[in-house]
């Protein structure tokens, strides 16, 4: 069983170097044998859900844009979550969230976009979970407008 801890992702020693391993598993369990996008919810897999929002949603304006991404990441029991952004033109990055028990925590990032992308172009942007399960929240789309 420690082999399997051992190779995941994050990694034990991850784990023990922001002092959460109590937090992440009660015992040492391999997650990612748990892939659902459904968010887990079983005995051993706490269930996770995300959604984002970008804000403006339909920029026009003045180059460059600043374009705003706001989400939230709820889990049902207390777990260590790892998360990055994604998509097209989004902000990328990412981080660690620790939940000490079940609850909502809400992450931000923003991206700064100039003509380089056209006049008028989309994009989108989601969070996607890597730890302890993989889920992704829904795409929030976005319009950048120069006149």
């Amino acid at each position: 069983m420690l082999r399997r801890a051992v190779s995941m992702s994050f990694g034990i020693v991850g784990l023990l170097l922001l002092g959460t391993l109590p937090l992440a598993c009660g015992h040492l369990h391999d997650y990612r044998q748990d892939h659902h996008k459904g968010g887990g919810g079983g005995p051993d897999v706490p269930r996770i859900e995300a959604s984002l929002v970008v804000l403006p949603a339909d920029y026009v304006g003045p180059a460059p844009a600043t374009i705003r991404f706001a989400g939230k990441i709820r889990v049902d029991r207390a777990c260590v979550v790892r998360y990055s952004f994604i998509g097209g033109l989004g902000p990328g990055g990412g981080g660690i969230l620790n939940f000490p028990a079940a609850g909502v925590q809400q992450v931000r990032g923003e991206s700064v976009l100039g003509e380089v992308f056209g006049r008028d172009f989309r994009g989108w942007a989601a969070i996607r979970v890597l730890s302890p399960i993989e889920v992704e929240s829904p795409r929030a789309h976005f319009r950048v407008r120069f006149p």
